[in-house]
């Protein structure tokens, strides 16, 4: 009888310590698909952010904004929305989402950056050629003088 007590003691602390981890319902947006989604409608807010600052955007045109997210992933805003309210409630799968989002939002961000640094390195080389000519060119006309 002890030997059951014990048992029983054991099964109880060890089925209450293990982690209830809830899985998505087959309804749901994938979880790949969900985060690519989230990966747009972040930089969607940014955008809207930053037009906040200067002309505002109107609410119909950010809806327009979140519709073409919604088009060029080919689902619904209802589907977004069901989707997102069951992530919402189960914080730590939107954790793992919200990783994949920031990751993916750096890796952007590190491109941009890197482009813009070209950009800016074939401007200076641009400059740097044109203030030679102007130089080459003054200097051509002094000494002709």
């Amino acid at each position: 009888m002890i030997e059951y007590r014990l048992f029983l003691i054991l099964f109880v602390f060890l089925t209450a310590c293990s982690e209830n981890k809830p899985s998505a319902p087959a309804d749901l947006l994938p979880e790949g698909v969900f985060a690519a989604v989230m990966l747009d409608v972040q930089i969607a807010e940014g955008l809207k952010t930053q037009r906040a600052l200067g002309n505002r955007l109107a609410d119909s045109q950010a809806d327009k904004v979140y519709d073409a997210v919604f088009e060029k992933h080919g689902i619904s805003k209802e589907a977004f929305l069901k989707t997102y309210s069951w992530y919402r409630e189960n914080p730590e799968k939107m954790e793992v989402v919200f990783e994949t989002v920031l990751d993916s939002l750096s890796k952007l961000e590190a491109e941009v950056k890197r482009e813009f640094s070209e950009e800016q390195k074939l401007e200076i080389n641009s400059l740097d050629s044109a203030r030679h000519n102007n130089e080459k060119s003054i200097r051509a006309r002094l000494g002709a003088q």
